[in-house]
């Protein structure tokens, strides 16, 4: 949900203050289920297992982007996610 919001905020070019317990949760969560890298083969091979009548997916998620570990826990959660940090600055143009 957090990403999702913070989805939002840039497509609305709002800048919300974050409740950084939440986001450290969150981020803390995200990195257990997600891998850093090598996405898409992932869910390739996930995608592989399904009933041949579902329809055909793409990733989910972009492979995570590099980025400070000193940078906000907001802008670490959203580049592991594989959006870039840098949008909402953006949309507040």
């Amino acid at each position: 949900m957090v990403v999702h919001t913070w989805d939002l905020a840039v497509a609305i070019g709002q800048n919300p203050e974050w409740d950084q317990d939440v986001v450290a949760v969150a981020f803390e969560a995200i990195q257990h289920g997600l891998p850093a890298g090598n996405r898409a083969a992932v869910f390739a091979e996930f995608f592989a297992t399904m009933p041949p009548e579902m329809p055909a997916m793409g990733a989910p998620f972009a492979e995570a982007l590099a980025i400070n570990s000193a940078a906000p826990t907001i802008d670490r959660l959203v580049a592991w996610n594989g959006r870039n940090p840098a949008m909402l600055e953006t949309s507040q143009r």
